[in-house]
């Protein structure tokens, strides 16, 4: 995009190769960013908001350009976004006269354009039309719907170009995004109702009604899209983007990630990724079943070891055959979350050229280990699950933060209760488990419970009646404790 459809032409000696051609997503406003980094004079932050800094792709230190959005404005409060092969106009035309409806039927006619089709907006696949001739807005309403939202949330954001635009050399793209690996069930999933306002326990009703959480909002009382933290879905979701509501199990929901990623926002000082590998309905005690767990015994039962089928079984009488194993979502997170780790710049862009540094574990389950047999293993399971993962990602020492159930608040009983005091007993201050002092901390959710009444749905037994404040508190909780191990003890507040 040298200018509309127009291409850039780019003559830089020593830098360059002659005769190279790119199919690159580049724009003018990117000379700012891109020359700055020649000269090695850094840009103030306040400044180049939209400017993406070439000169690391230009100069080979990255294999992929840096960017891959670019929103077009041409009249007055009237914009279009280009994302790979496709191009929305969100409005019925994108004509350049503000007063025409149409271009002049002789140019239009000279250059075989359609008349107006009515619709409301246009969608164009560039890579068979670059002439824009073809509005398949009718036929892929969802890539509309896509369009229309990642267009919203970039002209939300601050800037859309990252805040550090001064010169990269090799030892910056040689260097490292810090990772945070999100799992559990469901309720990691997230189904915080982020509206209506009007509704209690709604993200919007706490938030906006309330006062509760200010620093979620931007200055205009929007919510903040935060520039330096990046969000992906694996497992259960596939949405990647900068921390806003929506990372929960539908975009109309928010989960723990919300509140803890505005806690590592700011304490990082560059941006952060977080992965959340998470799915509803599964126990520790069987499909999440960490490698190295054995078989054991109760009540003349047997019940299944890392790799077993099925669940449980009686010695000398037929097994039942299920399609599944112990641990296989174990094996299932760990497959997903190595993918982003391994494909880093496809699922975070501005992360291109940089290495992965598992920075910390977050962990938030347990509902369906609520019976007798999974409720007394639970502690053992979990000390198993987190002396594997920091194996698996080889982070020995990264700290791990966990939140208990909190289903009824201080009413939890029975085996419910005995996973909470399981999950609690874990952390390194009680000195259960010396090898997490310092390492692994839990929080007690309990605090969080909010009364069905007050809540979006309080005919549901589950999810926390939907309640955002349940999740916004347990993610900000999560999100201190983790900062409080990085810090060495010392309570961010």
């Amino acid at each position: 995009e040298g200018g509309h459809h127009v291409p850039f032409l780019l003559r830089w000696p020593g830098v360059t190769k002659p005769g190279t051609v790119s199919a690159a997503l580049v724009s003018q406003v990117d000379l700012m960013a891109t020359l700055a980094a020649a000269v090695e004079h850094e840009l103030p932050a306040d400044v180049a908001a939209d400017s993406h800094d070439l000169f690391p792709w230009l100069t080979g230190q990255v294999a992929e350009p840096p960017r891959t959005v670019l929103v077009h404005n041409t009249n007055p409060n009237q914009y279009a976004i280009r994302q790979g092969r496709w191009l929305l106009v969100d409005g019925a035309t994108g004509v350049m006269e503000p007063k025409r409806r149409s271009a002049p039927a002789a140019w239009e006619a000279k250059h075989a354009y359609p008349p107006e089709d009515g619709q409301a907006v246009e969608l164009y696949d560039l890579e068979q039309d670059v002439g824009q001739r073809h509005n398949l807005a009718a036929d892929h309403p969802q890539k509309v719907v896509e369009l229309r939202d990642l267009l919203t949330r970039t002209r939300g954001a601050e800037r859309s170009a990252p805040a550090a635009v001064g010169r990269a050399t090799p030892a910056d793209a040689a260097g490292v995004v810090k990772v945070y690996i999100m799992m559990g069930q469901s309720n990691m999933v997230g189904f915080g109702a982020v509206g209506p306002e009007e509704t209690p326990g709604t993200l919007a009703h706490v938030v906006k009604k309330e006062g509760k959480f200010r620093h979620v909002l931007d200055a205009d009382g929007d919510w903040r899209v935060r520039d330096d933290v990046w969000c992906v879905q694996v497992t259960a979701g596939a949405r990647k983007g900068w921390l806003e509501p929506g990372f929960g199990a539908r975009p109309q929901f928010i989960g723990p990630e919300f509140g803890f990623g505005h806690v590592m926002g700011d304490v990082h000082g560059d941006p952060v990724l977080l992965i959340k590998a998470s799915q509803g309905n599964r126990s520790l005690g069987w499909d999440i079943l960490p490698p190295g767990s054995e078989r054991y015994t109760v009540e003349g039962r047997t019940y299944a070891g890392y790799g077993d089928t099925p669940e449980s079984w009686v010695e000398g009488q037929p097994k039942k055959a299920v399609d599944w194993y112990a641990g296989k979502q174990y094996d299932d997170f760990v497959r997903d979350t190595h993918r982003v780790l391994d494909n880093l710049g496809e699922y975070f862009p501005a992360a291109q050229g940089r290495r992965p540094e598992i920075a910390g574990f977050v962990w938030w389950q347990g509902h369906k280990d609520q019976n007798p047999v999974h409720a007394a293993r639970y502690e053992q399971n979990l000390v198993r699950l987190i002396k594997e993962l920091r194996k698996e990602f080889e982070a020995p020492d990264a700290p791990f933060v966990l939140a208990t159930i909190a289903f009824g608040g201080e009413a939890l009983a029975g085996p419910g209760l005995q996973v909470a005091e399981a999950q609690l007993a874990v952390s390194g201050e009680t000195g259960n488990h010396p090898e997490f002092a310092g390492s692994v901390k839990a929080i007690d959710a309990r605090p969080f419970w909010r009364d069905p009444a007050v809540s979006p749905a309080p005919r549901q037994g589950h999810h926390y009646h939907h309640n955002a404040e349940t999740y916004l508190s347990v993610g900000d909780a999560l999100g201190h404790a983790m900062a409080e191990l990085i810090r060495g003890g010392e309570r961010c507040e």
